[in-house]
């Protein structure tokens, strides 16, 4: 029989006996006392359980401010009045949340059996007082980032002693309640980086009460469920969602019929195996006591489109000649779906007021969502560069395409990367932000104009490391996706070096994510702009793909701007990643996806000659003389040079160079670089060593 059976039973076999209270014991350390509250008597979690549970039960708090699990450590629990008072209470519940002061290294016994055993110790010792009490024991609520040391050992503890509670678990026979989970993407409810606040106290007791009764809100599912929506085609597709706990939810698509139940923390998974493209299906969820219904269901591939404003930058902002291209596509209903997450405020230079910074700390950055069909209604605000893609895959592979877009505008990388891997592979991007010179000195600057009428040190924003993965990208997780567009890169242009560790960062997050480790990514290149030192980012972007599997770039310098970086063309750029995804994700390999990609150059008596792949046909866009080519020797400085092509190869040449070391192209942060294969595709900016003919 399963432990949540056995525990339904018992709050029947509880509750039958008349006038007869259910007494839950919280047993635990200050986050159970409620350190740190105005009043912890009504304020802490157990105060606060009470109120949801109601007259059947009897909640009493046993926590002591410091107390440990391990004998010799510090205040052990077992030792403490509070403990003796709970025994004594003989309690049919027992909720215990210890291990947190375990991690100080003044209390920590590196014993690899201590804390085990003496857990075991505490859950027998509540079992011997009443042999039919059922024991909770909890993983403990997170630390976060910012608290002292956390860096010098306390995750490394935190994260041992996690392992440890679940051995217990397993070895006791005691139902575990993750409190880590609530508070993973609400660290602002710890007033000093460990202790819940009020309101973190009531997100304790919520979850908490849901664990004891199984009582989950019933049926409900992901917000990207609704009417429309798209359903990856070709691998096996998963639904999941919550219900209450041991209800069987059953799932009906087409002719397909799975049930699954809902475990004790209420979530539920269904694996449908992989279907075909398709349209006009329903989706149907229900439980016995719920029924939801989703119509013209489509089974396609779906596309998370993401980065900053180029990439949300609108159908209808676009020139009117590619903009008529679009709205003529969307007039005939094509089979395209489009999921519009749009931030509530972009940050813009303005001080929010105090309901727009409490959103943003309860995660509520974008705007509620629903699938759409692509037409004539809703193009206009879509993103330009995402509907010609859509609109050259569709044509290409007559499939439905689903597109999720949750770009923000000037948002920087690390916005978007999960808090667990910059923990891990990137701490000093997670310290002070206020002068943190990883990230760039504008989006500090704007954050903190946004953040001016904030009164917490703990306050949000989306521009924060993070944020955006939390309220973006992580809701997304349980919808599997073909592949990812991204062009982001404006707001971290200050770095090159920076952004070339973090973005494989990023991706390996997102992959983790999605569960997916292959997923593709596709990027555009930040283009042309009077901008410090663009050259050298572009360059540095143009090696990602070498150090990051399946991750492919287009290009977009040749549509720059000088004084405006949401450059107004965008179907080229749209193209040129579904070119890379037609090729890569959807094997055309008949279609042409890169430009001119420089391979390597060679110097004889002077001139250099430099090689390519992808350049066949090779000439320039205007049929002009080759421009922005540069030679410069061991000692600097770059000088212009003559370039002429001869067959897919470049030809350079400077009278002030006599011994080249060093050639580039494209350089300068605006410039109107002209090279480009037989496909019109152009080459991108590059920097690379001359070799000396002979020489390996």
């Amino acid at each position: 029989m399963s432990k949540l059976i056995i525990t339904l039973i018992m709050i029947t076999s509880f509750t039958a006996v008349v006038g007869q209270r259910i007494k839950v014991a919280c047993v635990g350390n200050s986050v159970t006392y409620g350190y740190g509250l105005p009043n912890p008597a009504t304020d802490a979690y157990p105060a606060q359980l009470q109120k949801l549970l109601g007259d059947t039960f009897d909640v009493r708090n046993f926590g002591r401010n410091g107390a440990t699990l391990m004998h010799g450590s510090g205040t052990t629990y077992r030792l403490q009045s509070e403990c003796k008072r709970a025994l004594a209470f003989a309690p049919d519940y027992v909720v215990i949340d210890l291990g947190m002061n375990d991690v100080d290294p003044m209390n920590w016994t590196p014993n690899d059996t201590a804390f085990t055993r003496d857990y075991r110790e505490l859950i027998d010792a509540f079992r011997r007082v009443n042999p039919r009490c059922r024991i909770w024991i909890c993983h403990m609520t997170p630390i976060a980032y910012d608290y002292p040391n956390y860096f010098h050992g306390l995750r490394e503890r935190y994260a041992m002693i996690r392992q440890k509670i679940a051995d217990v678990a397993r070895e006791t026979g005691a139902s575990l309640i993750d409190l880590r989970e609530p508070f993973r993407h609400r660290l602002d409810l710890l007033f000093d980086g460990l202790h819940p606040n009020a309101e973190g106290a009531r997100l304790l007791a919520a979850t908490i009460g849901e664990a004891l009764t199984g009582r989950h809100g019933g049926l409900r599912m992901p917000a990207m469920y609704t009417d429309h929506m798209v359903l990856q085609r070709d691998r096996p597709i998963k639904i999941e969602g919550t219900a209450d706990a041991g209800e069987t939810v059953t799932v009906r698509i087409a002719d397909r019929t799975h049930s699954a139940q809902a475990a004790a923390d209420g979530r539920w998974l269904v694996t449908l195996d992989a279907m075909p493209a398709a349209t006009g299906l329903t989706l149907e969820v229900a439980t016995p006591k719920r029924k939801l219904r989703f119509d013209d269901v489509a089974v396609g591939d779906v596309w998370l489109c993401s980065g900053q404003s180029n990439m949300a930058y609108p159908t209808d902002s676009v020139v009117p000649a590619e903009r008529a291209v679009l709205r003529a596509f969307a007039k005939t209903l094509p089979a395209v779906r489009l999921f519009l997450m749009q931030p509530s405020r972009i940050p813009f230079a303005e001080e929010w007021e105090a309901p727009m910074l409490d959103s943003l700390n309860r995660l509520e950055y974008f705007l509620p969502a629903r699938w759409e069909q692509c037409d004539d209604s809703t193009v206009g605000h879509f993103s330009a560069i995402a509907m010609v893609f859509a609109k050259r895959i569709q044509e290409t592979e007559n499939v439905p395409i689903g597109l999720i877009l949750n770009a923000v505008d000037g948002s920087p990388l690390e916005a978007w990367i999960d808090r667990e891997t910059l923990e891990a592979d990137g701490p000093e991007m997670l310290s002070d932000f206020a002068s943190n010179v990883l990230i760039h000195p504008w989006v500090r600057s704007r954050t903190a104009f946004n953040l001016r009428r904030a009164t917490s040190n703990r306050q949000r924003h989306p521009y924060a490391p993070t944020y955006l993965f939390e309220t973006g990208v992580w809701p997304l997780a349980q919808l599997p996706v073909r592949g990812v567009l991204w062009y982001q890169g404006e707001s971290n242009a200050h770095d090159a070096a920076g952004y070339a560790r973090f973005f494989p960062l990023l991706v390996s997050s997102w992959r983790r994510c999605f569960s997916d480790a292959t997923l593709p990514f596709y990027f555009v290149q930040i283009s042309t702009t009077e901008k410090p030192d663009w050259g050298r980012f572009r360059d540095m972007q143009r090696r990602l793909p070498e150090c990051v599997p399946a991750c492919y770039m287009a290009i977009s310098s040749d549509r720059g701007d000088s004084i405006d970086i949401h450059f107004p063309h965008k179907i080229d750029v749209g193209e040129r990643l579904a070119r890379q995804a037609l090729y890569h994700s959807y094997g055309h390999t008949d279609v042409i996806a890169d430009g001119p990609i420089v391979e390597r150059a060679v110097q004889h008596d002077g001139r250099v000659t430099i090689y390519f792949r992808s350049a066949a046909d090779l000439i320039t866009s205007d049929r002009q003389p080759v421009r922005t080519v540069e030679l410069a020797d061991a000692e600097g400085p770059f000088y212009p040079a003559t370039a002429e092509i001869i067959e897919d190869r470049l030809s350079a040449y400077s009278p002030h160079v006599p011994r080249p070391h060093r050639v580039r192209y494209g350089w300068a942060s605006f410039n109107r670089a002209n090279l480009t294969n037989g496909a019109g595709l152009p080459a991108s900016t590059f920097s690379v060593d001359v070799e000396q003919e002979g020489k390996p």
